[in-house]
């Protein structure tokens, strides 16, 4: 059975620890979801970014509906297993939350780029940034 990763734009890489919690073969991708990117309100230079850092993975990129992606992927490879790395962004753990009654969900901690940023507003990437410095 082959493991679905579902990179999202908290795991944009392929050291990603997620990686080695798999056993076996795995299909690992990004959806790009125009609903969810303007629901979380991102702009244009911060979709540049994922999408450019996603470009340069060897990483499939889907458009769509998160949900219904997964649930395709799932029937195309004959998968239970979802693999995603923890992130405090509430809409993305929002969208785990229907998708645990057909999944085994693995969350799949990372290490913090920098310390210290603990409840910084996830909406804008400037605060994130000026914390950073």
């Amino acid at each position: 059975m082959t493991s679905l990763i579902w990179l999202h734009e908290d795991s944009l890489r392929d050291t990603h620890p997620v990686f080695n919690r798999v056993d076996g073969d795995y299909h690992a991708f990004f959806i790009w979801d125009n609903d969810y990117f303007k629901k979380v309100d991102y702009g244009f230079n911060r979709l540049s970014f994922i999408y450019e850092a996603m470009s340069d993975l060897p990483f499939t990129i889907y458009e769509g509906q998160i949900e219904s992606v997964i649930s395709e992927l799932a029937t195309e490879f004959s998968s239970n297993q979802l693999y995603v790395a923890n992130t405090p962004n509430r809409m993305i753990n929002e969208i785990l939350q229907p998708l645990k009654n057909h999944f085994d969900i693995h969350i799949v901690p990372d290490d913090p780029f920098v310390d210290g940023l603990d409840g910084v507003v996830e909406q804008r990437f400037f605060r994130y940034w000026n914390k950073a410095k």
